[in-house]
């Protein structure tokens, strides 16, 4: 069976699609083209560094391109197979650090590209995912040979996409980058960015070239101006050298863009100030015991904060998906992954309002639950925020569980939790939220839903393993 990806309808030169859970993608260029660029230099050292996807061409695709009649095969010449990616996410799941991270790979792919007789033609971060907290580049379609006196036309694209919502976000809170790539899926027009940025930072010569010109040259639009073609570009004298000049002063751009992450509300908690030391322990054994007995494919750890429990079952899981609604925490998380191999995703979600189905007839971008399917779930120290703080009737946060067809590590607060305490006393209406975080209501709701395997008193807080009733 054949199903084709629906984020990659929009190129112009083929199709992703997945067949016996492997992901393939037909194309419009002739085999010896595809071939040529397969054994381009900055393809197999990308490859081999772990910087580009693994692809291989197929011998004699006329099955496949058989079987994708519905797809539009008809026109395709060749198809590759991709290494299949355990996660899919979006540039508004990611850190501000993570988006940088993606913009640098981006630029230092264009650059070695070009370098060996190739240009990219489009620079958009989903061009880019990560495994664990590496980036990779996926798009063997933003491939073009490169011709003398043509620009950079993915330019315009990378700032848009990257550059602008990064400097907008440069004396934010880190979470500007991801609001702006959730609203538009096409990015930041340079006359959004231009009148949203200081003054200290306007004055900067990289600033004025890279977002005052081109806002300017937005106004100057359906005024008469004049587009510049391939031979107004070639006579004033582009080339390669020109193009990494270009590349060159971006990347420099992106280093004043690297900060550290801000202090939020969440980033000094800890699961861990709420138990004692052999507690703490004890809270770990009984998740690890878990993890270590059934081996899950995927893991998510909803609420992950540092990752202490995400980085306890990744030793068992094929991957971790760590999640929390709180992005200097995503931040730092990711910083300290770096470079350790660590098959641990983080990423920046609220489960109480997750990214839904996003682009053309909401299915360019699958919300958050399509693309995210585990086994196990973790939700510990969760629940009474979703409760308390997100206003979710317990039998729905419980259904929301049980929606994910996994087993679930729940860790339930007692009313008398100083946590919850502190959640109570924000509200003013206290009582209707004591009757909500009822004890008794919340396991009534769970037994509906799931069996409980395992149960564990810790203090004031109740670890539960559940399974999901048939």
């Amino acid at each position: 069976m054949i199903t084709a990806d629906p984020g990659s309808f929009r190129d112009p030169k083929g199709q992703i699609f997945f067949s016996d859970n492997r992901v393939y993608r037909g194309l419009r260029s002739l085999t010896t083209e595809v071939e040529a660029l397969l054994s381009a230099g900055f393809i197999t050292n990308g490859t081999e560094a772990g910087n580009i996807i693994r692809s291989d061409l197929i011998e004699d695709p006329s099955h496949l391109i058989a079987m994708a009649s519905s797809l539009d095969a008809t026109t395709w010449q060749s198809v590759v197979e991709h290494e299949r990616l355990p996660i899919i996410s979006y540039p508004f799941e990611w850190s501000r650090q993570m988006l940088l991270d993606a913009a640098k790979l981006e630029l230092a792919v264009a650059r070695e590209a070009l370098a060996d007789g190739w240009m990219t033609i489009d620079a958009t971060p989903y061009n880019v995912q990560f495994v664990g907290s590496r980036p990779v580049y996926i798009d063997l379609g933003s491939f073009e040979p490169y011709v003398e006196g043509r620009g950079w036309i993915a330019y315009r694209q990378f700032c848009e996409m990257y550059l602008y919502p990064l400097l907008m976000g440069v004396r934010g809170n880190g979470s500007e980058h991801r609001v702006l790539l959730r609203g538009s899926l096409t990015g930041i027009p340079a006359s959004a960015c231009w009148p949203k940025l200081s003054l200290p930072m306007r004055l900067r010569p990289s600033v004025s070239l890279h977002v005052g010109l081109q806002a300017a040259a937005e106004r100057r639009k359906g005024k008469g101006s004049k587009s510049f073609t391939s031979s107004d570009l070639k006579a004033a004298g582009m080339t390669a050298k020109v193009i990494d000049n270009q590349i060159r002063g971006l990347q420099k751009l992106l280093r004043q863009c690297d900060q550290p992450a801000k202090d939020s509300q969440w980033s000094s908690y800890s699961d861990r100030s709420h138990y004692q030391p052999e507690a703490f322990q004890a809270k770990r054994d009984f998740v690890v015991d878990i993890a270590s007995s059934q081996h899950p494919s995927l893991v998510l750890d909803i609420g992950a904060n540092d990752g202490a429990f995400s980085e306890a079952v990744a030793p068992f899981a094929d991957q971790v998906v760590a999640v929390d609604s709180d992005d200097t925490v995503i931040d730092n998380l990711y910083s300290s992954l770096k470079g350790s191999g660590k098959k641990i995703l983080p990423l920046v979600v609220d489960i109480s309002d997750p990214a839904g189905g996003r682009g053309w007839a909401t299915a360019e971008r699958l919300p958050f639950l399509q693309r995210v399917r585990p086994d196990l779930v973790l939700c510990l120290a969760v629940i009474h925020h979703l409760v308390v703080s997100a206003s979710i009737p317990p039998e729905l946060v419980v259904g929301f569980l049980r929606s994910m067809a996994a087993d679930v590590v729940l860790e339930i607060p007692s009313i008398d939790d100083p946590m919850v305490t502190l959640l109570l006393d924000q509200k003013t209406n206290v009582g209707d939220y004591l009757e909500r975080y009822d004890g008794n209501r919340i396991s009534q709701a769970l037994d509906r839903e799931f069996v409980t395997v395992r149960r564990e008193e810790i203090g004031t807080r109740t670890l539960l393993h559940l399974t999901p009733r048939p």
